[in-house]
Protein backbone atom coordinates (compact mmCIF):
# COMPACT_ATOMS: atom_id res chain seq x y z
CA UNK A 1 0.00 0.00 0.00
CA UNK A 2 1.09 3.35 -0.99
CA UNK A 3 0.52 6.34 1.17
CA UNK A 4 -0.94 9.54 -1.02
CA UNK A 5 0.59 12.74 -0.18
CA UNK A 6 -0.93 15.47 0.48
CA UNK A 7 -0.49 19.43 0.25
CA UNK A 8 -2.50 20.12 3.54
CA UNK A 9 -1.29 23.12 5.51
CA UNK A 10 -0.77 22.35 9.34
CA UNK A 11 -1.59 24.92 11.86
CA UNK A 12 1.91 24.29 12.91
CA UNK A 13 3.46 25.08 9.99
CA UNK A 14 2.08 28.52 9.58
CA UNK A 15 3.07 29.14 13.15
CA UNK A 16 6.44 28.28 12.08
CA UNK A 17 6.10 30.49 8.98
CA UNK A 18 4.81 33.47 10.32
CA UNK A 19 7.26 33.08 13.54
CA UNK A 20 10.22 32.98 10.61
CA UNK A 21 9.35 35.91 8.74
CA UNK A 22 8.83 37.98 11.75
CA UNK A 23 12.25 37.50 13.20
CA UNK A 24 13.55 38.30 9.31
CA UNK A 25 11.65 41.33 9.49
CA UNK A 26 13.12 42.40 13.00
CA UNK A 27 16.59 41.36 11.99
CA UNK A 28 16.20 43.83 8.81
CA UNK A 29 14.21 46.50 11.05
CA UNK A 30 16.55 48.67 9.94
CA UNK A 31 16.10 48.88 6.54
CA UNK A 32 12.18 49.15 7.21
CA UNK A 33 12.86 52.49 9.53
CA UNK A 34 14.81 53.54 6.33
CA UNK A 35 11.66 52.76 4.13
CA UNK A 36 9.35 55.13 6.64
CA UNK A 37 11.44 57.70 6.31
CA UNK A 38 12.12 57.92 2.75
CA UNK A 39 8.03 57.51 2.25
CA UNK A 40 7.20 59.60 4.88
CA UNK A 41 9.18 62.44 3.48
CA UNK A 42 7.57 61.76 0.49
CA UNK A 43 4.51 62.18 1.74
CA UNK A 44 5.34 66.01 3.20
CA UNK A 45 7.18 67.11 0.04
CA UNK A 46 3.63 66.45 -1.99
CA UNK A 47 1.14 67.98 0.49
CA UNK A 48 3.53 70.93 1.02
CA UNK A 49 6.13 71.70 -2.10
CA UNK A 50 4.89 69.22 -4.92
CA UNK A 51 3.83 71.12 -8.10
CA UNK A 52 1.35 68.35 -9.16
CA UNK A 53 -0.56 69.71 -5.40
CA UNK A 54 -1.30 72.90 -5.99
CA UNK A 55 -3.60 74.57 -3.38
CA UNK A 56 -7.09 76.11 -3.29
CA UNK A 57 -8.27 79.12 -2.02
CA UNK A 58 -11.16 79.72 0.11
CA UNK A 59 -13.15 83.01 0.31
CA UNK A 60 -14.92 83.91 3.43
CA UNK A 61 -17.34 85.71 3.91
CA UNK A 62 -19.81 86.26 6.67
CA UNK A 63 -22.92 88.49 6.88
CA UNK A 64 -26.44 89.05 8.55
CA UNK A 65 -29.86 90.97 8.40
CA UNK A 66 -29.94 94.27 10.42
CA UNK A 67 -33.34 93.66 11.50
CA UNK A 68 -34.05 90.16 11.54
CA UNK A 69 -37.96 90.99 12.92
CA UNK A 70 -38.63 93.74 11.20
CA UNK A 71 -37.46 93.44 7.45
CA UNK A 72 -38.68 89.78 7.70
CA UNK A 73 -41.80 90.31 5.62
CA UNK A 74 -39.82 92.32 3.32
CA UNK A 75 -37.29 89.55 2.64
CA UNK A 76 -39.56 87.10 1.89
CA UNK A 77 -41.35 89.18 -0.67
CA UNK A 78 -37.66 89.34 -2.42
CA UNK A 79 -37.14 85.88 -2.07
CA UNK A 80 -40.49 85.15 -4.04
CA UNK A 81 -38.84 86.93 -6.43
CA UNK A 82 -35.97 84.00 -6.92
CA UNK A 83 -38.20 81.59 -7.05
CA UNK A 84 -37.88 80.61 -3.48
CA UNK A 85 -40.13 79.21 -0.90
CA UNK A 86 -38.67 79.40 2.83
CA UNK A 87 -42.25 79.47 4.66
CA UNK A 88 -41.96 80.94 7.79
CA UNK A 89 -37.56 81.12 7.77
CA UNK A 90 -36.03 84.10 9.16
CA UNK A 91 -34.32 86.53 7.57
CA UNK A 92 -30.96 85.76 7.92
CA UNK A 93 -32.21 81.99 6.50
CA UNK A 94 -33.61 84.18 2.78
CA UNK A 95 -30.63 85.72 3.05
CA UNK A 96 -28.61 82.58 2.48
CA UNK A 97 -30.93 81.30 0.18
CA UNK A 98 -30.09 84.72 -1.78
CA UNK A 99 -26.88 84.51 -2.11
CA UNK A 100 -26.09 81.08 -3.37
CA UNK A 101 -29.48 81.73 -5.96
CA UNK A 102 -29.13 81.48 -9.66
CA UNK A 103 -29.65 84.72 -10.51
CA UNK A 104 -26.75 85.74 -8.09
CA UNK A 105 -23.86 83.10 -9.16
CA UNK A 106 -25.00 82.89 -12.85
CA UNK A 107 -24.59 87.14 -12.73
CA UNK A 108 -21.39 87.12 -11.22
CA UNK A 109 -20.18 84.21 -13.85
CA UNK A 110 -21.29 86.46 -16.22
CA UNK A 111 -19.12 89.56 -14.68
CA UNK A 112 -15.61 90.74 -16.02
CA UNK A 113 -12.87 91.25 -13.49
CA UNK A 114 -9.36 92.55 -13.80
CA UNK A 115 -7.96 88.98 -14.49
CA UNK A 116 -3.77 89.08 -14.25
CA UNK A 117 -4.46 92.52 -16.36
CA UNK A 118 -6.79 91.60 -18.85
CA UNK A 119 -10.99 91.77 -18.54
CA UNK A 120 -12.05 88.12 -18.23
CA UNK A 121 -15.14 86.66 -17.46
CA UNK A 122 -15.43 84.75 -14.60
CA UNK A 123 -17.34 82.28 -16.01
CA UNK A 124 -14.46 81.56 -18.33
CA UNK A 125 -12.06 81.84 -15.36
CA UNK A 126 -14.26 78.69 -13.96
CA UNK A 127 -14.10 76.59 -16.82
CA UNK A 128 -9.99 77.31 -16.96
CA UNK A 129 -9.70 76.43 -13.43
CA UNK A 130 -11.51 73.47 -13.55
CA UNK A 131 -10.47 71.75 -15.98
CA UNK A 132 -13.50 72.14 -18.02
CA UNK A 133 -11.86 73.99 -20.99
CA UNK A 134 -9.52 71.20 -21.91
CA UNK A 135 -12.97 69.03 -21.68
CA UNK A 136 -14.82 70.82 -23.97
CA UNK A 137 -12.47 70.20 -27.14
CA UNK A 138 -13.49 67.12 -27.68
CA UNK A 139 -17.00 68.66 -28.32
CA UNK A 140 -17.78 70.48 -31.92
CA UNK A 141 -20.16 73.05 -29.96
CA UNK A 142 -18.10 73.78 -27.15
CA UNK A 143 -14.76 73.40 -28.53
CA UNK A 144 -14.18 77.27 -28.28
CA UNK A 145 -17.02 78.68 -26.07
CA UNK A 146 -16.27 81.04 -24.12
CA UNK A 147 -18.73 83.27 -22.04
CA UNK A 148 -19.86 86.53 -23.75
CA UNK A 149 -23.05 87.85 -22.62
CA UNK A 150 -22.89 90.83 -19.81
CA UNK A 151 -25.63 90.08 -17.63
CA UNK A 152 -28.38 86.90 -17.78
CA UNK A 153 -31.33 88.70 -19.35
CA UNK A 154 -29.50 88.70 -22.88
CA UNK A 155 -27.64 84.97 -22.91
CA UNK A 156 -27.52 82.92 -25.47
CA UNK A 157 -29.00 79.72 -25.26
CA UNK A 158 -26.06 77.77 -24.73
CA UNK A 159 -24.98 80.24 -22.56
CA UNK A 160 -28.16 79.58 -20.13
CA UNK A 161 -28.02 75.70 -20.73
CA UNK A 162 -24.35 75.49 -20.02
CA UNK A 163 -24.45 78.14 -16.79
CA UNK A 164 -27.32 76.22 -15.47
CA UNK A 165 -25.06 72.95 -15.45
CA UNK A 166 -22.17 75.08 -14.17
CA UNK A 167 -24.62 76.26 -11.63
CA UNK A 168 -25.24 73.27 -9.74
CA UNK A 169 -21.78 71.34 -9.88
CA UNK A 170 -20.07 74.91 -8.57
CA UNK A 171 -23.04 74.85 -5.92
CA UNK A 172 -22.50 71.63 -4.58
CA UNK A 173 -18.77 71.13 -4.98
CA UNK A 174 -17.18 74.95 -4.39
CA UNK A 175 -19.83 76.28 -2.44
CA UNK A 176 -21.03 76.46 1.61
CA UNK A 177 -23.02 78.65 3.05
CA UNK A 178 -24.87 77.88 6.56
CA UNK A 179 -26.02 79.90 9.57
CA UNK A 180 -24.44 80.03 13.14
CA UNK A 181 -26.97 80.44 15.73
CA UNK A 182 -24.57 80.64 18.44
CA UNK A 183 -22.84 84.01 16.44
CA UNK A 184 -26.08 84.85 14.84
CA UNK A 185 -24.67 85.25 11.52
CA UNK A 186 -24.64 83.74 7.78
CA UNK A 187 -20.96 82.51 6.96
CA UNK A 188 -20.25 81.31 3.43
CA UNK A 189 -17.35 79.93 1.42
CA UNK A 190 -16.22 79.71 -1.97
CA UNK A 191 -13.49 77.37 -2.38
CA UNK A 192 -11.69 77.07 -6.00
CA UNK A 193 -7.98 76.33 -7.39
CA UNK A 194 -7.52 79.70 -8.46
CA UNK A 195 -7.16 83.14 -5.52
CA UNK A 196 -8.44 85.50 -7.90
CA UNK A 197 -11.68 83.29 -8.72
CA UNK A 198 -12.42 82.24 -5.47
CA UNK A 199 -12.28 85.89 -3.79
CA UNK A 200 -13.89 87.60 -6.56
CA UNK A 201 -16.66 85.16 -6.87
CA UNK A 202 -17.46 85.32 -3.10
CA UNK A 203 -17.24 89.07 -3.43
CA UNK A 204 -19.90 89.38 -6.09
CA UNK A 205 -22.17 87.31 -4.47
CA UNK A 206 -22.46 89.11 -1.30
CA UNK A 207 -22.99 92.61 -3.44
CA UNK A 208 -25.42 91.42 -5.30
CA UNK A 209 -26.95 89.93 -2.60
CA UNK A 210 -26.84 93.55 -0.73
CA UNK A 211 -27.76 95.16 -3.98
CA UNK A 212 -31.07 92.83 -4.99
CA UNK A 213 -32.47 93.17 -1.17
CA UNK A 214 -31.52 96.84 -1.03
CA UNK A 215 -33.34 97.72 -4.73
CA UNK A 216 -36.75 95.66 -3.06
CA UNK A 217 -36.35 97.37 0.09
CA UNK A 218 -36.24 100.59 -2.07
CA UNK A 219 -39.02 99.36 -4.45
CA UNK A 220 -41.32 98.71 -1.00
CA UNK A 221 -41.05 102.22 0.24
CA UNK A 222 -41.98 104.11 -3.05
CA UNK A 223 -44.99 101.10 -3.65
CA UNK A 224 -46.22 102.32 0.06
CA UNK A 225 -45.82 105.89 -0.23
CA UNK A 226 -47.91 105.74 -3.30
CA UNK A 227 -50.91 103.94 -1.81
CA UNK A 228 -50.37 106.11 1.45
CA UNK A 229 -50.67 109.41 -1.30
CA UNK A 230 -53.70 108.09 -2.63
CA UNK A 231 -55.19 107.21 0.36
CA UNK A 232 -54.69 110.52 1.59
CA UNK A 233 -56.23 112.34 -1.13
CA UNK A 234 -59.17 110.01 -1.72
CA UNK A 235 -60.08 110.88 2.29
CA UNK A 236 -59.21 114.12 2.02
CA UNK A 237 -62.12 113.85 -0.56
CA UNK A 238 -64.62 112.37 0.85
CA UNK A 239 -63.84 114.88 3.90
CA UNK A 240 -64.50 118.17 1.81
CA UNK A 241 -67.20 116.43 -0.48
CA UNK A 242 -69.27 115.92 3.01
CA UNK A 243 -68.48 119.35 4.36
CA UNK A 244 -69.38 120.62 1.29
CA UNK A 245 -73.42 118.65 1.61
CA UNK A 246 -73.43 120.10 4.94
CA UNK A 247 -72.57 123.76 3.76
CA UNK A 248 -75.02 123.89 1.02
CA UNK A 249 -77.89 122.09 3.66
CA UNK A 250 -77.49 125.35 5.66
CA UNK A 251 -77.41 127.56 2.45
CA UNK A 252 -81.21 125.47 1.87
CA UNK A 253 -81.85 126.60 5.79
CA UNK A 254 -81.45 130.26 5.60
CA UNK A 255 -85.09 130.74 3.02
CA UNK A 256 -86.83 128.53 5.76
CA UNK A 257 -87.41 125.62 2.52
CA UNK A 258 -88.80 122.57 4.03
CA UNK A 259 -86.25 119.86 5.79
CA UNK A 260 -87.73 116.91 3.49
CA UNK A 261 -84.96 117.34 0.99
CA UNK A 262 -82.56 118.45 3.32
CA UNK A 263 -79.58 116.18 4.36
CA UNK A 264 -78.91 114.74 7.91
CA UNK A 265 -75.98 117.14 9.57
CA UNK A 266 -75.22 114.80 12.73
CA UNK A 267 -74.95 111.83 10.40
CA UNK A 268 -72.41 113.88 8.71
CA UNK A 269 -70.47 115.50 11.09
CA UNK A 270 -69.89 111.77 12.84
CA UNK A 271 -68.84 110.79 9.33
CA UNK A 272 -66.70 113.94 8.44
CA UNK A 273 -65.01 113.09 12.29
CA UNK A 274 -64.12 109.46 11.40
CA UNK A 275 -62.57 110.62 8.03
CA UNK A 276 -60.77 113.03 9.98
CA UNK A 277 -59.38 110.31 12.42
CA UNK A 278 -58.44 108.16 9.39
CA UNK A 279 -57.01 111.10 7.42
CA UNK A 280 -54.49 111.78 10.17
CA UNK A 281 -53.39 108.53 10.26
CA UNK A 282 -52.84 108.43 6.71
CA UNK A 283 -50.53 111.27 7.12
CA UNK A 284 -48.48 110.20 9.63
CA UNK A 285 -48.05 106.98 7.74
CA UNK A 286 -47.64 108.46 4.28
CA UNK A 287 -44.79 110.91 6.25
CA UNK A 288 -43.11 107.77 7.87
CA UNK A 289 -42.76 106.27 4.41
CA UNK A 290 -41.34 108.95 2.92
CA UNK A 291 -38.74 109.40 5.57
CA UNK A 292 -37.59 105.47 5.08
CA UNK A 293 -37.77 106.06 1.32
CA UNK A 294 -35.17 108.60 1.58
CA UNK A 295 -33.14 106.74 4.37
CA UNK A 296 -30.50 104.82 2.82
CA UNK A 297 -29.28 102.49 5.63
CA UNK A 298 -27.49 99.64 5.11
CA UNK A 299 -29.91 96.34 5.28
CA UNK A 300 -27.00 94.13 6.34
CA UNK A 301 -24.31 94.04 8.23
CA UNK A 302 -20.83 92.60 6.80
CA UNK A 303 -18.57 91.07 9.19
CA UNK A 304 -16.18 88.90 6.63
CA UNK A 305 -15.71 90.65 3.54
CA UNK A 306 -13.87 88.23 0.96
CA UNK A 307 -11.86 91.44 -0.44
CA UNK A 308 -9.73 90.22 2.92
CA UNK A 309 -10.78 87.37 4.19
CA UNK A 310 -9.35 85.07 1.20
CA UNK A 311 -6.45 81.95 2.29
CA UNK A 312 -4.47 79.51 1.13
CA UNK A 313 -5.39 75.84 1.82
CA UNK A 314 -3.06 73.09 1.47
CA UNK A 315 -3.04 69.38 2.42
CA UNK A 316 -2.37 68.85 5.61
CA UNK A 317 1.42 68.18 5.93
CA UNK A 318 0.65 65.31 9.18
CA UNK A 319 -1.57 63.88 7.43
CA UNK A 320 0.59 62.83 4.42
CA UNK A 321 3.48 62.43 6.34
CA UNK A 322 1.59 59.76 7.68
CA UNK A 323 0.17 58.25 4.68
CA UNK A 324 3.99 58.22 3.43
CA UNK A 325 4.92 56.06 6.40
CA UNK A 326 2.36 53.72 6.10
CA UNK A 327 2.89 53.35 2.82
CA UNK A 328 7.24 52.34 3.00
CA UNK A 329 5.86 50.25 6.35
CA UNK A 330 4.11 47.82 4.18
CA UNK A 331 6.02 48.22 0.89
CA UNK A 332 9.70 47.55 3.03
CA UNK A 333 7.60 44.74 4.34
CA UNK A 334 6.54 43.39 1.04
CA UNK A 335 10.19 43.78 -0.12
CA UNK A 336 11.65 42.08 2.91
CA UNK A 337 9.45 39.06 2.79
CA UNK A 338 9.69 38.82 -0.96
CA UNK A 339 13.29 38.59 -0.49
CA UNK A 340 12.90 35.92 2.00
CA UNK A 341 11.03 33.86 0.35
CA UNK A 342 13.38 33.95 -2.94
CA UNK A 343 16.77 33.20 -0.73
CA UNK A 344 14.82 29.77 0.53
CA UNK A 345 13.58 28.84 -2.89
CA UNK A 346 17.03 28.60 -4.08
CA UNK A 347 18.19 27.05 -1.08
CA UNK A 348 15.78 24.46 -1.44
CA UNK A 349 16.65 23.94 -5.18
CA UNK A 350 20.41 23.87 -3.89
CA UNK A 351 19.34 21.10 -1.77
CA UNK A 352 17.56 19.22 -4.48
CA UNK A 353 20.59 19.47 -6.66
CA UNK A 354 22.96 18.32 -3.99
CA UNK A 355 20.63 15.25 -3.68
CA UNK A 356 20.59 14.22 -7.36
CA UNK A 357 24.51 14.81 -7.73
CA UNK A 358 25.16 12.87 -3.90
CA UNK A 359 21.94 10.44 -3.86
CA UNK A 360 21.99 8.94 -0.01
CA UNK A 361 23.73 5.30 0.55
CA UNK A 362 26.44 5.58 -2.49
CA UNK A 363 29.51 4.14 -2.07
Amino acid sequence: MYEIPTDEIRLTDLVRAFKKYFWHLFKWSWLLLVFCIGFGYLGYWFAAKSPWSPPKYVANAAFNAVDSKSSASGLMALAGSFGLNLGSGSSNEVLMGIFKSRKVIKQAFLTDIDYHGKMVKMGNIYLDATGLTEDFQESPILKSFRFTSNDIYNMTPLEDSLLSILYNGFVEDYMLVEYDPLAGMVKASIETPDLLLSKNMAAKALQFTTEYYTFSQGDKNRTNYMMLSRKVDSLSFEIRKRETAIAANRDVNVFNKKQVSTIDQPKLQREISTLSMMYNEAVTSREGARSAMATTAPVMNIIDNPVFSTDPIYKKKGLWTVIGVIVGFLIGTMVLILQKAINEAFKEEEQEKSKQVHPSGAS
